[in-house]
């Protein structure tokens, strides 16, 4: 199934062109979720800074370890994917 948590091969991103054509959302399944971080206070909680003032969201203060992945199904770092709107709409309009 699309939305369970191994995802739908058929439905990968990485498929391209190719991706099912019934998709309603197109898993991404490589990356991560990188966002500046930044110490107002001096303190550094889950930021890897490398250079002066920015660094990124990371699960080590001194090591770069993405905090959230994309993974095969639902993910934090993209949550269901992107959507293919056109789906979205003619199932919303099939199911009513």
């Amino acid at each position: 199934m699309e939305f369970d948590a191994q995802g739908s091969t058929s439905c990968n991103s990485n498929n391209g062109a190719t991706s099912g054509s019934t998709c309603i959302f197109h898993d991404v399944t490589l990356g991560d979720n990188d966002t500046v971080c930044s110490t107002l206070s001096g303190v550094a909680h889950n930021c890897y800074k490398p250079s002066e003032t920015y660094g990124v969201l990371s699960l080590s203060n001194t090591t770069y370890s993405p905090s959230y992945n994309a993974t095969a199904g639902y993910d934090f770092a993209t949550g269901l994917g992107t959507p293919n709107v056109y789906n979205l709409v003619h199932a919303f309009a099939v199911s009513k």
